[in-house]
């Protein structure tokens, strides 16, 4: 008997108590989420936003019933979710013949409610993530997952494509290039950001956030660069006094001065980049050939004042770049992460991808300067 009762607890510990702890861990995380629904476009199209968790799927068809002509569904639940949620969810978008479109990010149970949609759209600049499910106290390994794999088989997607989300462990997640989407049937077509509305949610901030970074770091002219700049300003000011209205804390009163010097130092940058793009296009057209000795020292000077422009437009990037910095630190603090980020990872993950393009465009425009020569009559600051 005390044997038996050994190997009970024994089969306890092992089996239960895991279960216990991820559902209590899960409970909280539940508790910690919220959704938000939203009409669009005169009401042909709605948003869901947010996490997925029990009485979503009630709110959005009670929407749906009182609304008349909605034909598409922004599946922007960037927080993912419980499964049976998002596959009821799923299932009244397919009742209904929706379709489906992601213009922010979709992760995890969200890519369940995508599949529901009868044609099924992506913003070149979205993301789809996936990975394997999980369930308190069982690991991966220990999951079929049979009726899942059928359920996405059934919406026709790609066996290969299948095997891979499964094989992507519940911690970790895939998120796969758009020909990888097309052509496992999961995304039917890609559409810029006018073919729909863009509405105002977290995760639509962060693919915009996402896209001007990619536009920033991806420009091959000046011409680019400036352009690109000044989108990517115009974008991430128009937030900034929500951002001021948030701040209660201390250290997130830090963070919105970090902001406003960060705002003003891409306002400076974008003129220095101007007035530089200005005279690299005086230096395509020059004739450095000419034998006129006034000629070739109004060159030679303009030149020097060239270099001189351009290791204090450094400098200014290498500010940028240690404000950003800053900014990450504290965002890591647990007040700011829920004042200022709503306890959004990804929007954290995005703060640290634009310091590391910082970084790397700070390594770029080094190379430029000395490639230039300038490195020979300007030393560039520590930054």
């Amino acid at each position: 008997m005390i044997v038996g009762l050994l190997n009970l607890a024994g089969e306890f510990y092992k089996t239960y108590i895991p279960a216990i702890d991820e559902s209590i861990e899960l409970a909280g995380w539940l508790q910690s989420i919220s959704w938000q629904i939203n009409l669009l476009e005169n009401g042909r199209e709605i948003e869901l936003s947010g996490g997925i968790k029990s009485g979503i799927s009630d709110d959005f068809l009670a929407v749906l019933n009182a609304s008349n002509g909605v034909e598409l569904v922004h599946v922007n639940l960037y927080e993912g979710g419980l499964i049976g949620e998002a596959q009821e969810l799923s299932e009244i978008i397919n009742k209904h013949a929706l379709s489906t479109y992601v213009s922010g990010e979709c992760v995890s149970a969200c890519t369940i409610v995508y599949l529901g949609g009868e044609s099924r759209y992506l913003n070149q600049f979205a993301r789809l993530g996936f990975h394997s499910y999980s369930f308190p106290g069982l690991e991966d390994d220990e999951l079929s997952l049979q009726d899942e794999r059928t359920y996405l088989r059934n919406h026709g997607i790609d066996n290969r494509f299948i095997d891979r989300i499964f094989s992507t462990p519940s911690t970790d997640m895939w998120y796969p290039t758009i020909d990888e989407l097309i052509s496992a049937n999961v995304v039917h077509q890609v559409v810029s950001s006018d073919e729909f509305s863009l509405p105002d949610s977290p995760s639509t901030r962060i693919a915009t956030i996402n896209k001007g970074i990619e536009d920033i770091t991806g420009a091959e002219t000046i011409e680019d660069s400036i352009r690109a700049t000044k989108d990517y300003n115009k974008r991430v000011m128009s937030d900034f006094d929500l951002l001021v209205n948030k701040a209660k804390s201390p250290a997130s009163e830090e963070f919105i001065e970090l902001t406003r010097n960060q705002n003003q130092l891409a306002l400076d940058g974008e003129l220095m980049l101007e007035k530089l793009g200005e005279v690299f296009q005086f230096f395509e057209t020059a004739n450095f050939e000419t034998e006129d000795e006034e000629e070739l020292q109004s060159l030679t000077q303009k030149y020097l004042d060239l270099c001189k422009d351009y290791s204090a437009y450094i400098e200014l990037v290498g500010k940028l770049r240690s404000t950003i910095h800053d900014k990450v630190a504290l965002a890591e603090r647990p007040e700011v992460f829920e004042e200022l980020l709503d306890n959004n990872a990804q929007m954290l993950k995005t703060l640290k991808k634009l310091g590391e393009s910082q970084e790397e465009v700070l390594a770029g425009e080094k190379a430029a300067y000395a490639e230039m020569g300038c490195d020979q009559h300007y030393e560039l600051g520590a930054n």
